[in-house]
């Protein structure tokens, strides 16, 4: 039998242990917290699907290299960032804005953003003049085309695209077409472009009046454009055409047409057809404290071979100088760079981003009670 001083040696030791191991969980629990506070991070706004997936292959070789975790914000469009760090302007959720040029342009003229330069950001002398308009805080790492994707099986030969604007007015496609959401503006620049002032929205929307009856619905995302086309319910889609690439991959015969030569009343005078372009900038936003990183996320982003790695996955275009020749999987949604001297069309989105939520409200008054009319 154990005597009294036995169990109470015994009773010491468990206790002694207990309270070692305690403490080795302990300081175990403090590291691991203090560990995941000292890892620096960014967030980065982006939007969803094709976007989010085409970060998600880059973003481990930056992790890497720099030790900064990137963290996601997924948008829905890029109005939704704007309001957000406009609202939260004191210290924005938000590092580096992923978003549409227009809104970049809005956040610059408010000051939520951070300058940057060529010394700041050294990759920038790698980004073509083209995207750098005067007095721009951003960086240029994306371009987008859109425009009218059709469904060459679904319309009928007596229908076939033209190239003409008053093809796209037959009263023949009642409701086999499909409009996006008007936050997406691109549709009433293109409108305004067509009919010969970029500028003029009244003459715009009068297009867009008469054209709204072909629409069979005004989409939101971009999985409703590809469910109707494969349906065979919706013929043709002003859309992106790095969105129609991803439908045209999983299937879905679809063919990107230029637009028809406007009427221009600027002196241009090169357009036989128009390819409208616009840029995906990535922003620095101000007042978050990690300015610093995101500075560094957003070098890395744009150089030549990151750009040309995400870029020609997504089929978009890049904004580099000397950029390389496009992959043959995605000729036809992405320019040549032949086809981009001749076409390719960039509107002035310092005069049109001011103007979006005008946009938006007017879209709603005059054009949604007539869409499938």
């Amino acid at each position: 039998m154990f005597n009294k001083k036995a169990i109470t040696r015994l009773q010491a030791i468990v206790i002694a242990v207990v309270i070692i191991v305690a403490a080795i969980g302990a300081g175990s629990y403090y590291y691991f917290i203090m560990t995941q506070r000292e890892k620096p991070f960014i967030v980065v706004s982006t939007w969803g699907g094709f976007y989010l997936d085409g970060w998600k292959k880059i973003i481990p070789k930056f992790e890497e290299e720099y030790g900064i975790e990137v963290r996601f914000f997924e948008q829905g469009g890029s109005m939704e960032v704007y309001h957000k760090i406009r609202a939260e302007k004191a210290h924005p959720p938000i590092d580096v804005a992923y978003v549409g040029e227009h809104v970049s342009i809005l956040l610059m003229e408010e000051g939520l953003l951070v300058p940057l330069d060529n010394e700041t950001v050294p990759n920038l002398n790698y980004i073509d003049p083209y995207w750098i308009p005067t007095g721009i805080q951003w960086a240029p790492f994306s371009a987008y085309y859109f425009g009218w994707t059709i469904c060459p099986d679904l319309i009928p030969k007596e229908l076939a695209y033209n190239g003409t604007l008053e093809w796209f007015l037959d009263p023949a496609f009642k409701g086999k077409f499909l409009f996006p959401a008007p936050w997406w503006t691109d549709m009433m620049t293109w409108a305004c472009l067509e009919t010969g002032d970029e500028f003029n929205l009244d003459a715009g929307f009068e297009l867009l009046k008469k054209l709204a009856p072909n629409c069979k619905f005004v989409y939101s995302g971009h999985a409703e454009v590809e469910a109707a086309m494969s349906a065979g319910e919706a013929w043709a889609a002003f859309a992106s055409f790095h969105d129609m690439y991803y439908s045209h991959k999983a299937g879905l015969k679809v063919i990107c047409v230029k637009s028809p030569p406007p009427p221009l009343l600027r002196p241009i005078g090169r357009f036989e057809a128009v390819i409208p372009v616009a840029s995906n900038p990535l922003c620095v936003v101000r007042n978050t404290g990690k300015e610093d990183l995101a500075i560094k996320f957003v070098n890395w982003a744009i150089s030549p071979e990151i750009q040309a790695e995400f870029n020609n996955d997504q089929a978009l275009g890049m904004t580099l100088k000397n950029p390389p020749s496009i992959p043959e999987d995605i000729a036809g949604f992405v320019p040549t760079a032949d086809e981009y001297s001749k076409y390719a069309y960039r509107y002035d989105l310092s005069w049109w981003g001011p103007r979006a939520d005008l946009l938006v409200e007017r879209w709603e008054k005059e054009i949604t009670p007539l869409v499938g009319g």
